[in-house]
């Protein structure tokens, strides 16, 4: 089995019998423009050609770091498409608007013969336990509370030789079930594709957090999250590991936000492993290179001085929502209105309590949202009250398409995009939930 890494998560599994190309994406400018490569993809005429070569393709989740519609443009339809049946067809949805027909959804735990000898079983992050996935993320609420919403899922790629199991951006503590029954059904795990990033606004988009505090925080993060990455090596015991995915720099006007997001460098990631006891199992892959299942490839360090043009071109990007007209107050104010009565319905079915409210900052005023009263008011200044509150400071233009609803714009692409900055009256309270119930703040 070859594994060859394009970026990111970007891979492609070649077995014995075929070839799988795994998330695909190397335009910059995902998340609405924030988004992009962390290294210069100089021939991407090539890449597109290698990515084309490949009759397969398994996607893991919805978010546009792993289901590039930049990048899908440019990649063949009549490809074999693999994903997990997700309670929510919305990944499936969008593979049919861009024009892909071949879609295989696989049931959690279920395997599946891609081509010869080779088989691809997906399994879901929670184990399609909507007990595991309320506890640890709360989920997008649904009245089909059997079902579990989480939206990440793992791959394994089995030959007669070899056994890859692709973990894409799945949480280390919700997958316990899931580790137990990967374990089960396969005897060993040859390779093991490991994330050791993740992707959040946290603390970089904290506005009432100094500097010198982001970067501790930062520091923090990333060091939670190369553990993580040790935990599933413990548990899976595989002969090689190859730590990949949540590789992206912030670009455009939020281009300074990248010194004090959580996330690790190729250059972290090779130094910390070559620092523990699993050293000789690591598989670090430039851009570009393969690992044939035997010989490790030299992994060479990128330089910061190699980036600096890459860098000073990203951080002049312009943003998708920078190409449309400013909205007036009234249009922000009419679609807020018919917003509330939308996310009321999710939170009043669920029965949820905040002691919370919300500001959203729009020009010199703020839309006032108070979910446990189900009142909503447009006002010029911070009103005293006994109850927490978080202020939500985004691009106007970016805040009517997220009014206008998810076609346009999604609230929780924007958070992790870093579009959105936060002013807390208490920084360490956060409510999943609550933040989850905005993403249902639209029209």
């Amino acid at each position: 089995m070859n594994i060859s890494k394009i970026a990111s998560s970007t891979v492609i599994i070649e077995t014995e019998d075929t070839k799988i190309l795994c998330d695909p994406w190397i335009e910059n400018g995902e998340y609405y423009g924030s988004w992009s490569i962390v290294q210069e993809l100089f021939d991407k005429e090539k890449l597109y050609k290698k990515m084309n070569d490949c009759e397969n393709i398994y996607f893991s989740h919805i978010h546009p770091d792993h289901f590039s519609k930049k990048t899908l443009k440019k990649i063949d339809k009549d490809k074999k498409v693999f994903l997990h049946k997700y309670a929510s067809p919305f990944l499936k949805k969008n593979l049919e608007i861009l024009g892909f027909t071949n879609i295989n959804e696989i049931e959690n735990g279920e395997s599946l013969k891609v081509k010869g000898n080779t088989n691809i079983t997906i399994f879901a992050a929670d184990n399609c336990d909507p007990n595991i996935c309320n506890k640890f993320v709360g989920c997008n609420y649904s009245e089909e509370s059997k079902n579990s919403q989480q939206i990440d899922s793992c791959a394994v790629i089995s030959d007669k030789s070899s056994v890859c199991l692709n973990l894409n951006d799945c949480m280390q503590p919700m997958m316990k079930e899931t580790i137990k029954n990967i374990k089960n059904k396969f005897k060993r795990v040859n390779i093991l594709l490991v994330n050791y990033n993740s992707a959040h606004s946290y603390p970089q988009n904290i506005k009432n957090i100094k500097d010198p505090e982001k970067i501790r925080i930062g520091n923090n993060i990333k060091q939670i999250n190369l553990e993580k990455s040790i935990k599933y090596i413990e548990d899976l015991c595989p002969d090689f590991f190859i730590p990949f995915a949540g590789e992206y720099t912030l670009s455009g006007k939020k281009f300074l936000l990248n010194d004090f997001k959580g996330t690790n460098s190729q250059n972290d990631c090779y130094d910390f492993f070559m620092n523990t006891k699993y050293k000789n199992n690591l598989v670090m892959l430039n851009y570009g290179n393969s690992f044939d299942g035997n010989k490790i490839p030299v992994f060479e360090k990128i330089h910061q001085s190699d980036l600096l043009n890459y860098n000073k071109k990203l951080s002049e990007l312009t943003y998708d929502y920078d190409l449309i007209e400013k909205p007036s107050k009234d249009e922000i104010e009419d679609l807020s209105n018919l917003a509330l009565i939308n996310v009321m319905k999710k939170i009043n079915f669920f029965k949820l309590k905040f002691n919370h409210v919300l500001y959203i900052q729009y020009y010199e005023k703020f839309i006032y949202l108070d979910f446990d009263n189900n009142y909503i008011k447009f006002v010029n200044e911070i009103i005293s009250d006994n109850r927490s509150y978080t202020i939500l400071h985004l691009d106007e233009k970016l805040l009517i398409q997220l009014l206008k609803g998810p076609r346009f714009a999604h609230w929780n692409n924007a958070d992790i995009g870093s579009h959105i900055d936060f002013t807390k009256s208490r920084i360490q309270d956060y409510d999943y939930k609550l933040f989850n119930c905005i993403a249902y703040f639209h029209s």
